[in-house]
């Protein structure tokens, strides 16, 4: 847990990370949480990239971004497309 708290607190300080956590160690919330901190700041535009080694984990937050009206999108190589890097800049 406190990994997540040291995540969160160097993201929201507007620094780059790259953290390495086993599986099950909550690394989503490291970067939700940012998300859902800027948004209830006010800030609505914004962009936050996660790489994921698997292109279901990233459907898996597409998912739950969008279902919560948060606007994401996952790109893998079935849909790396200029249309599809377009539609994720214009938000």
């Amino acid at each position: 847990m406190y990994a997540q708290v040291e995540i969160i607190q160097k993201l929201v300080q507007g620094k780059d990370i790259v953290a390495c956590l086993p599986t099950g160690a909550g690394k989503t919330l490291t970067f939700w949480m940012p998300v859902l901190m800027a948004i209830q700041d006010g800030h609505e535009k914004g962009m936050t990239f996660v790489v994921t080694p698997l292109n279901l984990l990233g459907r898996q937050n597409e998912d739950q971004l969008n279902k919560a009206g948060i606007a994401a999108i996952s790109v893998s190589a079935e849909n790396a497309t200029e249309e599809t890097c377009k539609a994720s800049l214009s938000g």
